[in-house]
């Protein structure tokens, strides 16, 4: 009788070691595919010389980085990183997916194609992988969190930290990840509201490094320009991210 559980329990071990190969391979494959799909719409900003160096995802929302006043914005923002030594490549979701609007495309779906892109970052000779982190507005935001929830808590992450600005939290769920998480939110965001995001905050494990900023006066994605655009906010939060990114 002994025997036969033994052999049972042999048997058992035996599938459960082949699902968790099978679900590696899986995944690796999806990283792959994903990053296949992304390669063709990355945009880079890379300062000069041959690294190591820092590098920031940029995640657009869900206008992605074409409508008529955003690209200016981003290409702004991305200059300013690269001027501070970093790398900025962009996680365009919506054209990997022959888009402009992201209808469909859940936080999920973002977070892992962030996933995917920091994954191949760091095989890249001129880039530091320790020093991988992603900066998401609104879907994108929302995208960027939601990464942390993709991982183990052991696991090895490719991101070194994530910034969120005015994320869509309605789907996200509480994450066990240490990578540090910063949140900015507008006070009167009436898409994103904060009060969502902090219902998720507050079932967060005791230790989760996750910092927040609520910013009086300001809207949804309050430093680019649009209908929540706020010049104090906006000067506040890129102080904030400039700290919290070179820690």
């Amino acid at each position: 009788m002994q025997r036969s559980n033994s052999i049972t329990a042999r048997i058992c071990l035996g599938f459960l070691l082949g699902a968790i190969v099978a679900m590696t391979a899986a995944a690796a494959d999806d990283l792959a595919a994903r990053r296949k799909a992304l390669e063709p719409y990355f945009r880079m900003y890379r300062p000069d010389g041959s690294g190591p160096i820092p590098a920031v995802l940029f995640v657009s929302g869900c206008l992605g980085f074409g409508p008529t006043t955003a690209p200016r914005s981003y290409t702004s923002l991305a200059e300013d990183w690269k001027a501070k030594g970093y790398a900025v490549v962009f996680v365009d979701y919506l054209a990997a997916r022959g888009t402009d609007r992201c209808s469909g495309t859940t936080t999920e779906d973002v977070g892992k194609d962030v996933l995917a892109v920091a994954s191949y970052l760091r095989t890249q000779p001129f880039i530091d992988p320790k020093r991988i982190s992603a900066i998401g507005w609104s879907l994108g935001g929302g995208g960027v969190l939601d990464t942390l929830g993709q991982m183990d808590r052991s696991e090895d992450s490719p991101l070194h930290a994530v910034v969120a600005y005015s994320p869509v939290c309605v789907t996200l769920e509480p994450w066990r990840s240490k990578v540090p998480a910063l949140v900015l939110m507008g006070a009167n965001d009436e898409m994103a509201r904060p009060a969502i995001c902090q219902q998720v905050f507050t079932q967060l494990p005791p230790g989760t490094p996750l910092e927040t900023r609520v910013y009086p006066d300001a809207g949804h994605v309050f430093n680019l320009p649009g209908d929540g655009y706020n010049a104090t906010a906006a000067a506040a939060a890129a102080h904030d991210v400039d700290q919290f990114l070179s820690r």
